[in-house]
C-alpha cells in the first residue's frame, strides 16, 4: 500500500491524493462498521455486584502487588522510555527528510515503506526462533544497537539508494527485538518479558510500558521539531541515536536473562 500511494501522490499531487485515500477510508470504515454490527454480538451482562470498601482494600493490595517486579524488567522500563523518546523524536519527519532533504520521489518513499514492511514482516518468524534457541538477550542487544546506528546513518544518506539501504537496515532491527516502530515490542521482547513476569503480572507490565513510554515520549516530536527548525534537520536524527545507544548500553549492562531449564521431549 505504500508504494501505491506513493504512485498516486505524484501523479495527483499532495492534496488532490490525500483526499481520494480519505474518501477510500471513510468507505471502508463504513463498511467495516455495519459488518461487525451485523456479525458482533455482546455476550457479557452487567450484573456484578457494588464494590465494597473491604473489596477495594484488597485490590489496591493487589495493584500494589502487580508491580513487585525483577529488577531487570524496571531496567526494561526504563530502556523502552529511552527508545520511545529517540524514536519519537524522527519518527514522523522521516518521510519530509527522505522528500526534502535527501530529495527522493514520494514513489520512492512508498517502495522503501513497502520494503520496510515486508522485511520487518518476514524476519518476525525467524527472529523468535533465534530468540528461542540463542536467548532473547542477544537480540534484543542486537536491536537497540542497530535501530539507533541506522537513524544516525540517515543523516549521511544522500539519494535514493542510500536511502533505501538505511531504511531497510533498520526494518531487520526493529524486527529483532524492537526498535524504529516496536521500541518496546518485538518477538525477543516479549519473550523476555514473559521470561522476567510470572503469568498473572504480565498484562499489567504490558500496560505499564505502553503507558509510561507513551507519556515520557509525547513531548519527543515538539522536542524534534524544535530541533530542526532551530539547528539543523540532521540533529534529531543523531539525538535519537544517542539515545538509543544509551538505552543499549543500560540494556546490556543491567538485564540478566533468565536461564532456562532444558525439558525433555
Amino acid at each position: 500500500s505504500p508504494i501505491i500511494g506513493g504512485v498516486v501522490m505524484d501523479a495527483l499531487g499532495y492534496r488532490k491524493g490525500v483526499r481520494v485515500f480519505l474518501f477510500l477510508t471513510v468507505i471502508v470504515s463504513i463498511i467495516v462498521t455495519v459488518v461487525r454490527s451485523r456479525v458482533i454480538t455482546e455476550t457479557l451482562v452487567d450484573d456484578k455486584p457494588k464494590i465494597t470498601k473491604e473489596e477495594k482494600r484488597g485490590m489496591c493490595a493487589s495493584l500494589a502487588e502487580k508491580f513487585n517486579l525483577p529488577r531487570s524488567m524496571w531496567i526494561m522500563v526504563v530502556v523502552a522510555v529511552m527508545g520511545s523518546f529517540g524514536v519519537r523524536m524522527v519518527r514522523e519527519f522521516l518521510p519530509i527528510y527522505a522528500v526534502e532533504v535527501v530529495g527522493i520521489t514520494n514513489t520512492q518513499l512508498g517502495l522503501v515503506q513497502t520494503t520496510v514492511g515486508l522485511i520487518t514482516a518476514a524476519m518476525a518468524l525467524p527472529g523468535g526462533m533465534f530468540a528461542d534457541r540463542y536467548g532473547r538477550k542477544p537480540l534484543i542487544l542486537a536491536s537497540r544497537i542497530i535501530t539507533p546506528l541506522t537513524m544516525g546513518a540517515i543523516t549521511l544518506t544522500y539519494n535514493f539508494p542510500t536511502y533505501y539501504l538505511a531504511r531497510s537496515l533498520s526494518s531487520v532491527g526493529d524486527a529483532l527485538g524492537g526498535g524504529a516502530n516496536n521500541f518496546a515490542g518485538g518477538p525477543a521482547w516479549d519473550a523476555l518479558v514473559t521470561d522476567l513476569v510470572e503469568k498473572s503480572k504480565r498484562g499489567t507490565v504490558m500496560g505499564t510500558i505502553g503507558t509510561v513510554t507513551g507519556i515520557f515520549g509525547a513531548p519527543s516530536s515538539i522536542v524534534g521539531a524544535w530541533l530542526w527548525q532551530t539547528y539543523s534537520p540532521n540533529l534529531p536524527f543523531q539525538l535519537s541515536m544517542v539515545f538509543g545507544l544509551i538505552g543499549a548500553g543500560i540494556f546490556a549492562l543491567g538485564v540478566k536473562e533468565p536461564k532456562r531449564k532444558k525439558t525433555l521431549d
